[in-house]
This record gives structure tokens, C-alpha cells and sequence, in this order.
């Protein structure tokens, strides 16, 4: 049985715009034959299907990555000024405190 020019360009066509899922269908009900011409030409579209939709999810993944690694570099920044923050306070703390103990000694004097 062969297909016209017509057909075979319409189904070209179709597999080229066909989704992931359609193409994967169309393969199953094809004959089995792997020397098969819709065969081979299935499983090329499958392929490069399989191939954009990964590279989308690397995409992705590269976005999410580079976001995690600005707010990783925010937290460390305001981590560091909690630290400065920590010291001036126990500073300031530990100024008070022997500005109390003074006074104590010069007023039982």
C-alpha cells in the first residue's frame, strides 16, 4: 500500500508539529518493523521532542539555581551584619555593666 506525495507531506507535516505524547501514540500503532520509514522518522521527532522539553527543564533548573545562589549571598550579608550587630550589643553591654560595678565601689566611698 503506498501513500501519495500529498499524504506523505501532510504526514511529515504533522509530525513535526505533533506533540510529545501524539508522536509517542503514532509509534505504537505503526507496524513494528524497526527498517520502518514512519518508524525512523517517529522516533526522530521523539527524540528532538524529548531533547527541547529537557532543555526547557535545565532552563529552569539554571534560573532556580542562579535565584538560590542571590538569596544564599543575601542571608550571608545579613548574617554578617547580625554578627557586627552581636558584638556592638555585647559592647555596649558589657559597658554598662562596669559602668554599674564603678558605681557601686564610688558610692560606698
Amino acid at each position: 500500500m503506498s501513500e501519495g506525495q500529498g499524504g506523505k507531506e501532510k504526514k511529515l507535516a504533522w509530525l513535526v508539529t505533533a506533540t510529545s505524547r501524539e508522536v509517542q501514540e503514532f509509534i505504537h500503532i505503526i507496524p513494528v518493523d524497526r527498517d520502518s520509514y514512519w518508524y525512523q522518522r517517529a522516533r526522530v521527532q521523539l527524540d528532538i521532542r524529548l531533547a527541547e522539553d529537557a532543555e526547557g527543564t535545565a532552563q529552569k533548573l539554571v534560573t532556580g539555581t542562579n535565584s538560590l545562589i542571590t538569596e544564599t549571598k543575601t542571608l550571608v550579608n545579613l548574617t554578617h551584619r547580625l554578627y557586627i550587630l552581636t558584638i556592638v550589643l555585647i559592647a555596649l553591654g558589657a559597658f554598662e555593666f562596669i559602668k554599674f560595678i564603678l558605681g557601686l565601689f564610688c558610692h560606698a566611698v
